[in-house]
């Protein structure tokens, strides 16, 4: 399956009478925005204007990219757990199984979602993603907050759904721990 489509499993929450672009078609563009180096909510919306006659052969769009404002309220409407789970099966469909490769995985905070300051009770949002060298490609992603789940876990978590075969995995000091 190719990204659109698997983009297509992803709940669009908008008004049926309001959009004037399909939410596959959004997401592809806002992706190949990142990809190229546009940040933000500007940078995507800039994108696909720059680049509106190349989107509009290729997905057949009928109006412009939305403007900044728009695009930063589809990214507040998706559940970010359904994009999550659709990138990691998009992600792993392009995965050679059967080839060995180095995995790297590496848990960060995000940027802004530090709720408490004080550090014994710092409470903030994370991602763990696994990476593999051969490809280039990200190939696992999980989101978790500190509060509820340590790094250690989730990858013990993922572990169990990841089945790398013929792979070696490299991970950071925090995962040498004894009792783990």
């Amino acid at each position: 399956m190719t990204l659109l489509e698997h983009l297509s499993s992803i709940k669009d929450p908008r008004s049926v009478s309001g959009r004037r672009i399909q939410l596959p078609e959004f997401l592809a563009i806002s992706i190949l925005s990142y990809i190229c180096g546009n940040i933000g909510y500007r940078g995507i919306s800039r994108f696909g204007k720059d680049n509106y006659q190349l989107f509009q052969k290729e997905f057949e769009l009928k109006h412009p990219m939305p403007s900044h404002e728009t695009v930063r309220q589809i990214f507040n409407s998706i559940d970010v757990d359904s994009f999550i789970n659709c990138f990691n099966d998009w992600a792993l469909s392009l995965y050679p199984k059967n080839k060995f490769s180095w995995i790297c995985g590496d848990g960060k905070a995000l940027a802004s979602t530090v709720d408490k300051s004080l550090p014994k009770f710092q409470k903030f949002e994370a991602v763990l993603s696994l990476f593999c060298q051969e490809s280039e490609l990200t190939l696992y992603i999980e989101k978790y907050s500190n509060e509820k789940k340590s790094e250690i876990f989730v990858l013990q978590d993922i572990s169990e759904i990841f089945k790398c075969e013929n792979s070696i995995i490299t991970l950071d000091a925090l995962h040498t721990q004894k009792k783990h």
